[in-house]
């Protein structure tokens, strides 16, 4: 089926197998699709242009790709990688020096995925990673096929990506990365999931569906640096939670009640790219749109000994120094000795003037908000050596600034702590 721009689909082939998982790679203006099952296609993104591949590709090619200007597919529950003739997608003759191999077949694993990396492709096995090197523009011929220095391997052939120069892939350890570095071109590894590891982990509070890894997503977004990254939780075979990972700060957010059956990026050739997931309810949707309009409920706490430590102290007056925002009101408590004490809220208004709109306001002459930043007073009565002030906005989505504050106290008493 394809997604046309309006929103319209096409069918483009019927009679295929079903329920089965597709892999997609573009080459000289062709979408070359497998599915593991069925022979490999060839599309132009209509019904009459999607065709059988011609010559003798892999007939149950799981996943392709390409590299060095050949089409390269990976075959179903195997070891196999195969590739083409240069520059033709439909000669896989030794002749014209195309070819297969199999990688690593004794290491107990099949190969999964493939991925074209500048100079050299990665090839992501269950059981690690190696290097296909040797690669020219005129010839292609595998030179050495050596195990990659990394610690996991490839746990589904739809969690892969290449971005910021880096390889990531979904592992049995989760999230992972490697790239070339320039000492004697070797490959370093990192685990961005490592801040998360517990997901990832068997038998702990918060443990995946790790048999069920094999259907996991990922896709990059260049545009803003991060990648997604699509799990199962609830061990039905189905993506319902997404890990973002932000590369520039190593944030990681998790959203969960998600329905993540395919994670693809498509340029809209507007705004640049966006990223698209496909749901196992029939809904598309894109995720890196800012749409949301909803509101925050905001708070902050300090805590202090009022730079007298080792005396209990009765708080007096409160000034509380703040952003001028309008009609809206900030909640301010203070509390003592972690909560031993106070805990009362007291409602601070952010208006700039005490001119309001009403029977006191004049159009023309009064001012309103006319301040940028205000102090207000609270009087107080709370007792103890430390003194905790909360803010908070009073509804969801009230912006509010506290500059700072000082606080007025009467020292009471040394505190004499055992030792």
């Amino acid at each position: 089926v394809l997604f046309n721009s309006d929103g319209t689909t096409t069918n483009l082939v019927t009679g295929l197998t079903t329920g089965r998982r597709w892999s997609f790679a573009t080459y000289n203006d062709f979408g070359i699709c497998v599915n593991g099952a069925d022979a490999p296609r060839r599309t132009i993104g209509t019904a009459a242009g999607t065709v059988t591949l011609g010559g003798s590709p892999p007939a149950t090619a799981q996943f392709v790709f390409t590299h060095g200007n050949r089409v390269l597919m990976i075959t179903v529950d195997a070891s196999t990688l195969s590739w083409s003739a240069l520059n033709n997608e439909e000669d896989y003759t030794a002749a014209a020096n195309a070819g297969s191999v199999e990688v690593a077949d004794s290491d107990g694993g099949n190969l999964l995925w493939g991925v074209s990396a500048v100079s050299e492709a990665l090839l992501g096995k269950e059981n690690g990673l190696y290097r296909l090197q040797g690669t020219s523009p005129s010839t292609y011929a595998i030179t050495n096929v050596v195990p990659a220095r990394v610690s996991a391997g490839a746990a589904s052939f739809q969690a892969v990506t290449f971005g910021n120069n880096d390889i990531w892939y979904g592992s049995r350890r989760g999230a992972q990365s490697v790239r070339r570095t320039q000492e004697f071109g070797d490959l370093a590894e990192r685990f961005p999931s490592i801040k998360i590891d517990p997901y990832f982990q068997p038998n702990t509070d918060f443990t995946l569906s790790l048999n069920r890894l094999g259907v996991s997503q990922m896709v990059f977004d260049q545009q803003n640096n991060r990648f997604f990254h699509g799990v199962d939780t609830d061990n039905d075979n189905q993506n319902d939670t997404l890990f973002i990972y932000d590369v520039d700060t190593g944030g990681i957010a998790r959203w969960p009640s998600m329905s993540c059956a395919s994670l693809f990026v498509v340029n809209n050739g507007v705004n640049g790219d966006e990223v698209f997931m496909g749901g196992y309810d029939g809904f598309l949707r894109r995720l890196n749109v800012s749409a949301s309009t909803n509101a925050v409920n905001a708070s902050f706490s300090h805590i202090s000994d009022l730079d007298l430590p080792g005396w209990a102290k009765r708080v007096r007056r409160i000034f509380l120094n703040v952003t001028e925002e309008g009609s809206h009101t900030l909640q301010v408590t203070p509390r003592y000795d972690f909560g031993a004490g106070g805990g009362t809220t007291r409602s601070v208004s952010l208006l700039g003037d005490s001119a309001v709109l009403g029977s006191t306001f004049t159009l023309g002459t009064s001012t309103l908000g006319s301040r940028t930043h205000l102090v207000k007073e609270l009087s107080e009565n709370g007792t103890g050596e430390f003194m905790e002030l909360t803010c908070a906005n009073a509804q969801a989505g009230q912006p509010f600034t506290v500059l700072g504050y000082e606080a007025l106290f009467r020292p009471i008493r040394r505190l004499n702590r055992g030792s």
